[in-house]
C-alpha cells in the first residue's frame, strides 16, 4: 500500500450539493409538470457512490493510523450523525398524522423509518424517500465488518463481488420480468441496490493501493468530464425506458467515473464548479433538505396549499434544513469528533470528510 491518506476534499461538499439539488429538482419536475426526468433517482446514486466512497475511506484511515477498527466508535458516530435529524423529522411527520394534516402513511411505516426498513416496508410518498436511508443504514450494518477484517487486496476483490453478483442478480430479474420494476422492488431492495453503494466502496479501496490507482488515473483523464457528464445526464432522462435491464448498472458506473475523476484528476473547470460555495452550502444541509424536502416538493395527496406552490414550497424546504443543520445537526457533528478513534500512542485516525 502507498502512503496514499484520505482527507477533506471540499469539491465532495459541492458534489453533496449537486446530487440534492437533483432530488429537489427532480421532484419538482414531476410534481409541478408530471415530467419523470429521473434526475432525483440520480442524485440519490449519487449520494451512494459517494457514501461508499467516503464511509470506507474514514475506515480505512482509522486501520492505518490503528492498525484496527473500533467498530463501536463507528456506529456511535452514525447514530450521532444520523439519528437526532431523523428523529425530529419523524416526530413532525407523526405530529401532522395525528393532526390529520397527512393521511397516507400508515403508523408501521414510521416505524420502518426509524429501524431501517424502509426500503423493504412501506410505499407512501410522505416516508418514501427513507428508502435510500435504510439502504446506506444496511450497508453500514454489513460492510465495517469486512473493511476491519480483511487485508486490502482481498477487500477489493469482495468490494468488487459483491458489487457485480448484485448488479447482474437485478439485471436477470428485470430480463426475466421477476418483479414489477414500477412497485420499487428492483429498485429499493437491498439485495438489488447496495452495489450502488459497495461500487464507491470499491473505488476507495482501488484508489488506496498505488498501482490501482495509477490505472484509475489513467482512465479517468482518458475521459472528458464534460463528455462523460452528458453521457450520465442524457442516459438517465432517455434510457430507463428503452434499456431497463441495464439502465441503473450503466448509469452506476457512469456515477463513479465522474468521482473518480473529480478525486483522481480534477480539472479547473470541475474545480470551480464542485468548489462553488452555493453547491457546497447546499452540500452541507444536504442531509436536512433531503429529509424535509419531500413533506413541501413530493407530497401531492397533502393539499397544504402555498406551502406545496414553487418556490414557496423550496424556501420553506431549505429554511428548515437551515435550521436542522445549525440547530440539530452541527451540534452532533462537532460532538461526534471526540468520538472519533484514537489510542495513546498515535493520533486520531484524520476523517475523509466532517460530514460523515
Amino acid at each position: 500500500m502507498s502512503e496514499f491518506k484520505f482527507r477533506h476534499y471540499p469539491e465532495l461538499d459541492g458534489f453533496r450539493g449537486l446530487a440534492v439539488l437533483m432530488v429537489v429538482v427532480g421532484h419538482l419536475l414531476f410534481f409541478s409538470l408530471g415530467f419523470d426526468s429521473q434526475m432525483a433517482s440520480l442524485g440519490v446514486l449519487l449520494f451512494f457512490v459517494l457514501s461508499g466512497f467516503l464511509i470506507t475511506g474514514v475506515l480505512l484511515n482509522e486501520k492505518d493510523a490503528r492498525g484496527r477498527i473500533s467498530l463501536a466508535s463507528f456506529y456511535l458516530r452514525r447514530v450521532l450523525r444520523l439519528a437526532p435529524a431523523l428523529l425530529i423529522f419523524l416526530a413532525a411527520v407523526s405530529a401532522l398524522m395525528y393532526c390529520g394534516a397527512i393521511v397516507d402513511v400508515h403508523w408501521y411505516e414510521v416505524g420502518a423509518g426509524l429501524f431501517y426498513v424502509a426500503n423493504i416496508v412501506g410505499h407512501s410518498l410522505p416516508l418514501g424517500h427513507l428508502w435510500s436511508l435504510s439502504l446506506e443504514e444496511q450497508f453500514y450494518a454489513m460492510w465495517p465488518w469486512f473493511v476491519a477484517r480483511m487485508p486490502a487486496r482481498r477487500l477489493l476483490f469482495t468490494a468488487a463481488a459483491i458489487a457485480s453478483a448484485v448488479a447482474i442478480a437485478r439485471m436477470i430479474a428485470i430480463w426475466n420480468g421477476w418483479f414489477a420494476y414500477n412497485l420499487g422492488i428492483v429498485y429499493r431492495r437491498p439485495w438489488f441496490r447496495i452495489d450502488s453503494i459497495m461500487i464507491g466502496s470499491w473505488l476507495s479501496v482501488a484508489i488506496s493501493d498505488a498501482i490501482w490507482r495509477a490505472r484509475l488515473t489513467w482512465i479517468v483523464t482518458a475521459i472528458s468530464p464534460a463528455i462523460v457528464w452528458m453521457v450520465l445526464m442524457a442516459w438517465t432522462v432517455a434510457m430507463r425506458t428503452i434499456f431497463p435491464t441495464a439502465f441503473l448498472t450503466v448509469q452506476t458506473v457512469l456515477c463513479v467515473i465522474v468521482l473518480g475523476r473529480l478525486i483522481l484528476s480534477p480539472t479547473p473547470t470541475l474545480s470551480l464548479i464542485f468548489g462553488n460555495p452555493i453547491l457546497r452550502h447546499l452540500g452541507r444541509i444536504s442531509y436536512g433538505l433531503y429529509l424535509w424536502q419531500q413533506l413541501f416538493v413530493d407530497n401531492p395527496n397533502a393539499h397544504w396549499g402555498a406551502l406545496q406552490r414553487f418556490p414557496i414550497n423550496v424556501i420553506v424546504a431549505l429554511a428548515i434544513a437551515e435550521l436542522s443543520y445549525w440547530l440539530v445537526e452541527a451540534r452532533f457533528l462537532n460532538w461526534k469528533e471526540s468520538f472519533s478513534a484514537r489510542s495513546p500512542d498515535k493520533p486520531r485516525a484524520p476523517i475523509a470528510d466532517k460530514q460523515f
